[in-house]
């Protein structure tokens, strides 16, 4: 199994981030918003378009 490294850029100008990977056939969707009143990544998780996960707070360093 592969694994992949996307780093999360900081600052405010990056506070909401989109990601998408194509794995196999399927399109992943990762959708990053900062929440600067908790200082910390809420994200969003969607596969072909259908949500997996909504709302997950990332912790430094997490792996997805």
């Amino acid at each position: 199994m592969a694994n992949f490294v996307i780093p999360v850029e900081g600052g405010a100008i990056n506070a909401h981030q989109q990601i998408e990977v194509q794995l196999g056939e399927n399109l992943t969707t990762i959708n990053l918003d900062y929440i600067h009143s908790t200082k910390q990544w809420a994200m969003q998780l969607s596969v072909d378009g259908e949500v997996i996960v909504a709302g997950a707070m990332l912790e430094p360093e997490t792996d997805i």
